[in-house]
């Protein structure tokens, strides 16, 4: 009993010193160092390039009905910059997002939409990396033509 409670105290006072030289060395813990470095590994092979599955519900300012968009976005990457887009149609409306990773795996920024009726929509995104480099979830916030504030979730998967 006695051995057990003196490897106890050898280890936490062991810990407290690298605790304490971490916090003067680094300036901060050394779980939040070792955190980040595990962290930014992972999100930094991850990469968004490519072909991705959008779905997003939205309520129609019509009727007030739920509805939901579908389309293949292309995500491409420019410096710490993504964006995805589809290049939209004759009979279908256009849509861009642009934002960045941080190094915890959340994927924030803009999203703009141009509509057949000529109206431009705008707004903001926020999506967690689920399954890391194949899925996307997350929420959007934006207006609508009352310049209404609406949101609604979003998914984003590999094609």
């Amino acid at each position: 009993m006695i051995d057990q409670v003196l490897i106890w105290l050898l280890l936490a006072v062991a810990g407290a010193a690298v605790q304490r030289v971490s916090d003067l060395i680094f300036g901060e813990p050394i779980e939040k160092l070792v955190y980040s470095l595990l962290v930014r590994r992972h999100t930094a092979e991850v990469s968004l390039a490519g072909q991705w599955h959008s779905s997003f519900e939205w309520i129609s300012d019509d009727d007030g009905s739920a509805l939901i968009d579908r389309r293949t976005l292309r995500a491409t990457k420019r410096g710490r910059r993504i964006t995805m887009s589809d290049p939209g149609g004759p009979d279908r409306s256009r849509l861009k997002l642009q934002g960045t990773v941080t190094a915890g795996g959340v994927f924030s920024g803009e999203w703009e939409e141009w509509a057949m009726s000529g109206r431009h929509y705008r707004g903001v995104f926020q999506f967690l990396l689920a399954r890391p480099g194949s899925e996307l979830r997350g929420q959007w916030v934006g207006f609508n033509r009352y310049d209404t504030v609406q949101n609604g979730s979003w998914v984003l998967s590999r094609s």
